[in-house]
């Protein structure tokens, strides 16, 4: 899946988002998440993938974010991280 700028502007981003991703050569959804999760711009990640998740994909990740949060509560990892990169296998199992 493609992240456009026009994309962008119709769902509200800001603009310094917009700005962000005009200077990234990639659009691919998949990457351009790395990218913000490596930025750590963990909120703009949340606000992009749920943008693009469907219903029972929500569903699953909040149903994934319960079981991990029980199982790590006192690991190094945030829970928004791993929900993260959760849906982001979740879209790129459903795209292929």
């Amino acid at each position: 899946m493609k992240v456009t700028l026009k994309f962008l502007k119709e769902k509200g981003a800001c603009d310094e988002g917009v700005d962000w991703l005009r200077k990234r050569k990639t659009r691919d959804l998949v990457e351009v998440l790395k990218l913000l999760i490596k930025q750590n711009r963990i909120g703009w990640a949340e606000w992009l993938m749920a943008r693009f998740v469907k219903f029972e994909e929500a569903q699953r990740c909040r149903e994934f974010e319960y079981e991990v949060n029980i199982a790590l509560k006192s690991a190094k990892f945030t829970m928004q991280l791993l929900v993260l990169l959760y849906a982001m296998d979740l879209i790129k199992r459903r795209d292929a």
